[in-house]
């Protein structure tokens, strides 16, 4: 849902009469008015991403200095608690408060903040890491499997969403495992097992022209056995 609202918004940036700066800086500014589905949260990471498709030097020097924005993703995810679940920053509440009081509301402009880049550079740290391994390099089994599954994506999304946040999320509590124990353990083996899971479902799912049509937008004939 986030990803068709960041294509339409952009899109409508792209073919306005502005430069793309001057779009780029008022479609941000409009995503932030914008609560949906953490809609505020992703439109920026997904015009990072447009740019570093459309910018080549960028892309060259992330994929041979991977390491860079990985060293802040992991220094970050220590600082990371769930209170940054808890707290979201407001872009109307502070306009509000600015026309009607004269104060500036920025209780939570923090946390997103936060969540923003650690989102950002964690992206581009795996982003960087996997064009250095792979591009170029032999088509090795375990490199087949990734390039596979990751045609799933869509899917592994769509299924993980339910079994985790539907699913998981009601039965396991998990709250009283340590900081190492839960993100370097457990949530990796859940993680992973999911992933595997997902994969299995929605290969399933693809023997049916009708439903990778209706459940996965693949073009009814594109069925792979």
């Amino acid at each position: 849902k986030s990803c068709f609202l960041c294509y339409l918004l952009a899109w409508l940036g792209e073919h306005s009469r502005l430069s793309k700066p001057v779009w780029i800086l008022l479609t941000l500014m409009l995503s932030s008015f914008v609560s949906t589905f953490y809609f505020k949260l992703m439109y920026p990471g997904f015009v990072v991403g447009m740019l570093l498709r459309t910018n080549d030097n960028l892309f060259r020097w992330l994929v041979r200095r991977w390491y860079v924005p990985a060293i802040v993703f992991a220094a970050m995810s220590f600082f990371w608690d769930k209170s940054f679940w808890e707290h979201s920053f407001s872009m109307r509440d502070t306009i509000k408060g600015l026309l009607v009081g004269g104060v500036l509301v920025t209780d939570g402009l923090y946390y997103d903040v936060y969540r923003l880049l650690i989102g950002i550079v964690g992206s581009l740290s795996f982003i960087g890491l996997f064009n250095r391994v792979f591009t170029g390099s032999p088509a090795t089994p375990f490199a087949r499997v990734c390039s596979d599954w990751g045609g799933y994506t869509l899917s592994i999304y769509i299924l993980q969403s339910i079994i985790l946040e539907i699913g998981l999320g009601f039965l396991l509590k998990l709250d009283g495992l340590g900081f190492v124990a839960f993100n370097f353990v457990v949530a990796p083996a859940i993680s992973f097992l999911v992933l595997v899971f997902c994969v299995l479902i929605a290969k399933q799912i693809e023997r049916s022209r009708v439903a990778a049509y209706l459940l996965m937008g693949k073009p009814l004939g594109a069925t792979r056995r």
